[in-house]
């Protein structure tokens, strides 16, 4: 974490700055950061990035009031950093928040309460309802409609269908983002309260009650390891996802024994007997859900690649482009006027440049945070870092956010990306930027997962808990800092990783 607006980093020897191009605080994991496993592509950047954003925004800002300015996003060194300038955490954003907040606060309570921690379960149930009853289902209309109307809409209509699918795709992704945000308070909740009144009486982690809620099941054809276009889906790569499923009743009966412990500490209080019970109902019905609609996400990326794949190949037969895959290093208003028939001498020379500073970019590992962090939000990470984490130790190599429990000691594997799966080992720990839902097979290799970015709801953390491996996300530099074949102990109960001796 960063407190100023000079963040540095030294990787591969040199002095790389992570200063943010404008004022403001950023974050490289939060939201659609936590799907991005890499520097980002110049087309996906321009045209997907930002229609997300502004639809995921839009609706925030019709269902909760909530502004957000622009722009919502920079990018630093080629990587993706997310504007935190929306967070009520300094005077200027609860200014922004009051006029629109406010009258929602007084004509429509329930939408508004999933926001503030404390009021989360008066509301959350309702945008959980129109989710699966009503944005889910039509969000599976428009993007099966453009997958059946890709292949022979004439190409100057692809981009309005790209368009409409990201409109679509950033709409659903909103509610993930509601849902997830009051999955994580109730979380962090529980964790206090396990904190404070079982874990003296009983030890262990508030993490015990939420694994083995759910069986994993194998990702979708249109699951991604990145939503960079750039990279192909499951399906494209041919993949097939057969993986040895967990010992799914073994963790259930360890979750139930935990639970029925924990209950009977409180049980003396029926105050404190209903708030665990509460808490745990509703953690563990959000963990669930969560993992569900993640699942969904990613189902436009099928049409919008092969809607690319066309344009790109339209240019090739024009001349404009010598490969097809070259549309993605190219803006959106380069791929209009090219489209137009307005060519460019500087074109291939600004390709070549842009794809080498993507893979120049690939060498590099962003900070969590950059810019000027907004002193509530410093408390805010520290508070979590305390409920959550561990402090360092002499014997700590890393440490990070503990979200799924116990304890597993074996050699690291670092993975980068999808070209690299094959290459973890059963009983290895799988050592990640992050993970998306084609990540999930290796689940079922690793003893354990340790990533760079990430959070308690993030796709790592909610697959770990299925399969019962612990786990360690947020540690920043992990990819960086530990080599493959080296042996660690990944500590998913306190939120460290040590080198094993």
């Amino acid at each position: 974490m960063t407190d100023t607006a000079t963040a540095r980093s030294i990787v591969a020897g040199g002095d790389i700055d992570w200063q943010p191009p404008i004022p403001g605080a950023f974050g490289s994991s939060f939201r659609l950061g936590e799907w991005i496993t890499g520097p980002i592509t110049p087309l996906f950047e321009d045209w997907a990035l930002t229609r997300l954003e502004a639809a995921m925004h839009a609706w925030h800002r019709e269902t909760v009031g909530q502004p957000a300015p622009l722009p919502h996003h920079v990018v630093i060194n080629g990587w993706y950093f997310y504007s935190l300038a929306w967070l009520p955490v300094s005077t200027r954003a609860l200014l922004r928040w009051a006029p629109t907040l406010l009258p929602r606060l007084l004509t429509d309570p329930r939408r508004v309460a999933p926001v503030i921690p404390p009021t989360a379960h008066f509301g959350i149930d309702l945008i959980e309802r129109e989710w699966r009853e009503e944005q889910l289902p039509r969000f599976l209309e428009t993007t099966d409609r453009a997958l059946a109307d890709v292949e022979s809409a004439p190409v100057e209509d692809l981009p309005g269908l790209i368009d409409d699918q990201l409109d679509a795709a950033g709409e659903y992704f909103a509610t993930i983002t509601a849902v997830g945000g009051a999955a994580y308070k109730f979380e962090y909740q529980l964790a206090r309260f396990y904190r404070r009144h079982i874990e003296p009486e009983i030890g262990g982690s508030y993490l015990d009650l939420l694994v083995g809620l759910t069986r994993p099941a194998p990702p979708p054809s249109h699951a991604v390891e990145t939503i960079d276009w750039a990279h192909p889906t499951l399906g494209e790569r041919g993949e097939r996802q057969t993986a040895p499923a967990p010992d799914v009743a073994g963790l259930r009966a360890q979750r139930v024994e935990r639970e029925a412990a924990a209950r009977a500490v409180v049980a003396g209080s029926k105050r404190r007997s209903g708030r665990l019970a509460g808490l745990l109902a509703r953690a563990q019905h959000l963990n669930a859900v969560r993992e569900e609609q993640m699942r969904e996400f990613t189902r436009a990326w099928p049409a919008m690649r092969r809607a690319l794949a066309r344009l790109g190949a339209q240019l090739v037969e024009q001349g404009q482009l010598a490969n097809a895959d070259d549309l993605h290093y190219l803006r959106r208003a380069e791929v209009t006027d090219a489209m137009e028939g307005h060519s460019s001498s500087v074109l291939p020379e600004a390709i070549e440049a842009r794809r080498n500073e993507v893979l120049e970019s690939a060498r590099l590992v962003p900070p969590a945070y950059t810019g000027d962090l907004p002193w509530l939000f410093r408390r805010i990470l520290g508070m979590v870092a305390s409920d959550l984490g561990a402090p360092e130790t002499a014997a700590t190599e890393l440490s990070g956010i503990p979200v799924s429990p116990g304890t597993a000691t074996a050699p690291a594997r670092v993975v980068l990306d999808a070209d690299a799966f094959d290459m973890l080992q059963p009983g290895e720990v799988l050592v990640a930027p992050m993970t998306a839902p084609a990540w999930t097979r290796l689940f079922a290799l690793a003893s354990a997962v340790v990533t760079d970015g990430g959070n308690a709801f993030s796709h790592a953390s909610v697959v770990a808990r299925e399969y019962g491996i612990p786990a360690v996300v947020g540690c920043v530099d992990a990819t960086r800092r530990l080599a493959s074949g080296q042996r660690i102990t990944v500590d998913g109960t306190n939120g460290t990783v040590m080198l094993a001796h």
